[in-house]
C-alpha cells in the first residue's frame, strides 16, 4: 500500500514536471522580445535604410547632373544599394515575427551573395583608380565592361551555391537570434563567402597602397617640378627684363597654370585614393 502511493505521487511529479517543461517550451516560441534586443533592431534597420537613402541620392545627383562619372563608381554605388536592400527584407517586423520560407530563404542566399558583390565593385574600382594613376588609360569598353559585369559574375556563384543549400536542407535556412536577418545554419555559405572576401579585400588594400606611393611621388615630382619651372622663369625674366615684358608675364602665367592643374589633379587622386580605401576597410568589417 505504501509503495503503491509513493508510486502515484512520483508519476503525478512526473506528469507535472512533464506540462510545466512543455507549457514553458510552448511560451519560449516566439522568443519573447528583449528590449536591449529590440533597440539593436531598430539601429540596425535605421543604418541600413539611412545609407539606402544616402546612396541613392547620390546617384540621383548624379544622373541630373552634367558631371561624368566613370562606370566603375557607379556600379560601386550600386552594389552598396543592393546591400542595403537585401538587409533591409525584414524591416518592420518585429522579433517575434517568423518570416515565410520563401523571404527568409531569398534573405539569406542575399546575405551570402551581397559581400561577394560589394567587394569585387570595390575592387573594379581600385583596380581603375591604380591604373589612372599609372597613366594607363581607361583600357577601352571591353575592360570597363569586364569591370562593370565582373562583380556580378562573381556574386551569382555565391547566389547559385546558397540556393542549392538552402533548398536541399530547408531546416537550415532560419531567423538568427538577433532578429536582424535571415541565415542558414549551414556554416559552409559563410565561411566561403568570408575568405572570398577577405581575398578580395587583400588585394585591394595592396594596390591602394600602391597607389598612395605613386600619389606621394607625383606630388614630390609635381612640386619640384613647379619650383623648377618658376626659377626657370625668374631667371628668364630678369636676364630679359629689358626685353618684351608682355611675354614673360605670359611665359610665367603659363607655368603657374601647368602647376596648378597639375597640383589639383595629384589633390584629386588623393581624396579619391582615400575614399576608396575608406569603403574597403567598411567592406571588411562589414562581412564579419
Amino acid at each position: 500500500m505504501k509503495t503503491a502511493s509513493i508510486f502515484d505521487a512520483t508519476t503525478v511529479f512526473s506528469a507535472a514536471s512533464a506540462l510545466l517543461t512543455r507549457r514553458s517550451s510552448e511560451d519560449d516560441y516566439p522568443p519573447t522580445p528583449v528590449p536591449h534586443t529590440n533597440v539593436i533592431l531598430h539601429i540596425f534597420f535605421a543604418f541600413q535604410l539611412f545609407s539606402l537613402a544616402g546612396l541613392s541620392v547620390i546617384l540621383f545627383t548624379t544622373a541630373i547632373t552634367r558631371t561624368w562619372k566613370h562606370p566603375t563608381w557607379i556600379n560601386f554605388c550600386v552594389t552598396w544599394i543592393i546591400s542595403c536592400i537585401s538587409y533591409s527584407l525584414l524591416v518592420g517586423r518585429p522579433l517575434s515575427y517568423v518570416p515565410p520560407h520563401q523571404l527568409c530563404l531569398a534573405q539569406a542566399a542575399l546575405i551570402y551573395t551581397v559581400p561577394t558583390l560589394t567587394a569585387f565593385g570595390t575592387f573594379s574600382l581600385v583596380l581603375h583608380v591604380f591604373r589612372m594613376v599609372r597613366h594607363c588609360g581607361d583600357g577601352g569598353k571591353a575592360l570597363t565592361i569586364a569591370l562593370v559585369v565582373s562583380p556580378y559574375l562573381a556574386a551569382s556563384g555565391m547566389m547559385v551555391m546558397a540556393l542549392i543549400i538552402g533548398l536541399r536542407d530547408p531546416s537550415t535556412v532560419r531567423r538568427t537570434s538577433s532578429g536582424l536577418y535571415c541565415d542558414m545554419g549551414n556554416e559552409i555559405p559563410g565561411r566561403i563567402s568570408a575568405g572570398v572576401v577577405t581575398i578580395v579585400m587583400i588585394v585591394c588594400i595592396i594596390l591602394e597602397a600602391l597607389i598612395s606611393r605613386d600619389v606621394k611621388r607625383q606630388w614630390s615630382f609635381l612640386r619640384a617640378s613647379a619650383s623648377s619651372r618658376n626659377t626657370m622663369a625668374h631667371s628668364r625674366s630678369t636676364i630679359s627684363r629689358n626685353g618684351s615684358r608682355v611675354h614673360r608675364n605670359s611665359e610665367g602665367s603659363n607655368d603657374a597654370q601647368l602647376s596648378d592643374d597639375g597640383e589639383a589633379d595629384t589633390t584629386g587622386l588623393i581624396g579619391l585614393a582615400i575614399k576608396v580605401l575608406v569603403f574597403s576597410v567598411f567592406s571588411i568589417f562589414a562581412v564579419g
